[in-house]
């Protein structure tokens, strides 16, 4: 007879960095070990609905026993109504009026239309929708915790949107750049959290950035040379690395986004959030 032995841990490839991820059998969630991003392993199964069981309905009484207290209120009250109208034409006779001329139907005020709803505001992938230049996130204060960030960014770009997703709260500011369309910030859900990862979106209706060698070009001026990765051998994409600090602070550039993460959001030089965006912005105004 054979020892059972443990299953052994599923290797798994975060979405975001490429690292390999490491799970027990039975886990829902892990944390990458490169990134730090949460990843969803399974969904838990839903409990069995439980249905009351419906009761059996009692039938209605029934027979000659309900309808003779009925006939006995209808014949009353047929008798207590013929006696009352005798008794109101004996003593009071109606006396005959002359016929008065009608009267013209008076003219009904007009009703208020039902005012119609304000229109949406566009959403910011719409056309004429507020975008900000990459060099208005240098007014983002790094050092301010989970608990003030949503006042703070809300304070800089109103037409943000925001989420929570497992120990993260999101937000995505609508940005008006050449190579970008949208800069996500993440702060962590805890106690004083920190920013701790940001990320750089392709514009509207791209999966890709188009620019990837000319984004790294860009780059290498302010962060230096980055270590080139290949990522998908058939497809001929690779990603630029910029990593002597990893894990303290590091960037990463994919071919669908760009990606900075930090331990301290202050960063290390040369990579930090305001290196990166002041960057960008010189090279891509």
């Amino acid at each position: 007879m054979q020892s059972s032995q443990p299953s052994a841990p599923r290797i798994l490839r975060c979405p975001h960095c490429g690292g390999p991820l490491e799970a027990p059998p039975l886990a829902l969630l892990t944390r990458c070990a490169y990134c730090g991003h949460s990843v969803k392993l399974a969904e838990p199964s839903a409990p069995r609905p439980i249905y009351p069981q419906q009761q059996p309905r009692t039938p209605a009484a029934s027979g000659p026993s309900r309808l003779v207290p009925i006939m006995i209120l209808v014949g009353f009250v047929t008798t207590l109504g013929f006696a009352g109208a005798i008794v109101g034409y004996v003593g009071v006779r109606p006396t005959l009026q002359p016929t008065a001329e009608p009267k013209a139907p008076t003219a009904l005020a007009p009703v208020n239309p039902i005012p119609s709803p304000p229109p949406a505001a566009p959403a910011p992938d719409q056309p004429g929708a507020v975008r900000y230049p990459m060099r208005a996130l240098l007014g983002i204060n790094t050092a301010v915790d989970v608990d003030g960030s949503r006042a703070q960014l809300l304070g800089l770009f109103p037409e943000l949107s925001s989420e929570q997703v497992a120990d993260e709260i999101r937000y995505t500011v609508p940005l008006n750049h050449r190579w970008f369309g949208e800069a996500e910030l993440r702060w962590k859900n805890e106690r004083a959290g920190k920013l701790s990862t940001v990320g750089f979106r392709p514009p509207t209706g791209d999966a890709k950035l188009q620019n990837q060698k000319q984004i790294s070009d860009c780059l290498t001026q302010g962060l230096g040379k980055p270590e080139v990765r290949e990522t998908d051998h058939l497809a001929g994409e690779v990603s630029y690395f910029w990593g002597s600090h990893f894990p303290k602070a590091w960037a990463n550039l994919y071919t669908g986004y760009l990606w900075l993460s930090f331990e301290d959001p202050r960063g290390v030089a040369p990579v930090t959030f305001a290196q990166v965006v002041r960057t960008l912005d010189a090279c891509a105004p």
